[in-house]
């Protein structure tokens, strides 16, 4: 999200909303919100 430190994954998708896997918690975000992070090689 903006603004965030957390990396998470993508679970789930409805319509504009993702459901993210932070490891200890999940959230629902709109999915306008989020910003893609490559992993590190």
């Amino acid at each position: 999200m903006h603004d965030g430190k957390a990396i998470g994954t993508l679970e789930k998708t409805e319509k504009n909303k993702v459901v993210v896997n932070y490891g200890v918690f999940t959230s629902k975000v709109s999915l306008d919100l989020l910003e893609f992070v490559e992993r590190p090689k």
